[in-house]
C-alpha cells in the first residue's frame, strides 16, 4: 500500500509515494515491509496506450515476520523502485 506524496526529481509534477508496505504470506510464513522514502528520481516511459513514471527511490525500511517458523527481523536503508500511471 502507497501513502502519502513526495515530489520527485525529473518531469515537473512527479510525485513518488512518500512511504509504503508490503505483506506476503506462504503457509506458516509472513514477512511485511514498510519504507519510508527519503529521495525519489522519476523517469517518463510511455507507449501509444499509456504513460507512467517509473521511480527510483531510497529510504529508510523495516522488516519483520516470520519464516520457516524462525522470527526475522531488519532494519536500515534501501533502494526501491516501482511505476505508478501519469
Amino acid at each position: 500500500m502507497y501513502d502519502g506524496a513526495l515530489p520527485a526529481q525529473g518531469p515537473p509534477n512527479a510525485v513518488a509515494p512518500a512511504r509504503f508496505s508490503l505483506r506476503a504470506g506462504r503457509s506458516a510464513d509472513t514477512v511485511r515491509l514498510t519504507a519510508q522514502i527519503e529521495h525519489a528520481l522519476a523517469t517518463e516511459m510511455g507507449g501509444s496506450a499509456f504513460q507512467r513514471l517509473f521511480f527510483q527511490m531510497r529510504g529508510r525500511f523495516e522488516l519483520e515476520g516470520r519464516l520457516g517458523g524462525v522470527p526475522v527481523s531488519d532494519t536500515g536503508r534501501g533502494f526501491f523502485e516501482t511505476y505508478r500511471t501519469r
